[in-house]
């Protein structure tokens, strides 16, 4: 699994109430940032979807999970690998082995809605 910052753009009301159809509307999306644990299909993913996970226990087991539609997503940044191993929770820099250290270097960047 890996840690990632992702970045899509919500469904949302108009925060003014009620307003006439021919007046102005909100046209610019709503964009959140959610930093959390990417699920792949093995670990709860829901299909169509960008899952992500608060947090991550010992007995491999997640808490709070985020799906987000694909066609919401606007990019996703990977920042490490997390796993959990005989009851121990690791992490690994995406892509720069087993240092156990985070850095701007070394990170990975996906946009568009694939996995």
């Amino acid at each position: 699994m890996k840690v990632a910052v992702v970045r899509w753009n919500d469904a949302h009301a108009d925060v003014s109430g009620w307003s006439s159809i021919a007046g102005p509307h909100d046209r610019d999306p709503f964009q959140i940032v959610t930093v959390g644990i990417l699920l792949d299909r093995k670990s709860g993913r829901k299909p169509g979807h960008v899952s992500i996970a608060q947090s991550l226990s010992e007995e491999a087991q997640v808490d709070s999970v985020l799906h987000v539609p694909k066609a919401m997503v606007v990019d996703v940044t990977e920042l490490f690998e997390i796993g959990v191993t005989d009851g121990k929770i690791n992490t690994h820099e995406a892509g720069r082995g087993d240092r156990g250290l985070l850095s701007p270097t070394g990170r990975r960047k996906r946009t568009g809605r694939g996995d």
